[in-house]
């Protein structure tokens, strides 16, 4: 696939065309994939992320401008929650508990009626 901004998660900008490892410790029970950016779902519930950052779509803190290898989220930001799913959209991501909703990213309208305000981080 195409690998702009790290969205392949395997370390570099470059385009690929044979599978990559990419979490090789993890087992992932879960894969959602934006316009620029991935989430994995590992078993445990920890949540991973990568790719291009514009709207601080990959959750993360401080927020990297891109993120060619997935780092995981901190637990601490879901008030410790176990995250059972994940999405991503263009420019936003969702993740879940079966007590709470988390969302970051670009506002248009998913998060609620507040505009284009950058929510997260």
């Amino acid at each position: 696939g195409y690998g702009n901004g790290g969205r392949l998660c395997t370390g570099k900008e470059s385009s690929c065309v044979r599978p990559h490892s990419i979490l090789n410790k993890t087992f992932v029970s879960n894969v959602s994939v934006g316009c620029d950016h991935t989430l994995f779902l590992s078993n445990e519930g920890r949540v991973f992320s990568c790719g291009k950052n514009e709207y601080r779509q990959l959750g993360l803190s401080p927020p990297p401008e891109t993120c060619l290898k997935p780092r995981m989220l901190n637990p601490n930001h879901f008030f410790n929650h176990e995250i059972i799913g994940i999405d991503t959209g263009k420019y936003h991501s969702i993740i879940y508990s079966t007590h709470a909703v988390f969302g970051f990213g670009l506002n248009e309208g998913q998060f609620g009626p507040t505009g284009t305000d950058l929510i997260g981080n």
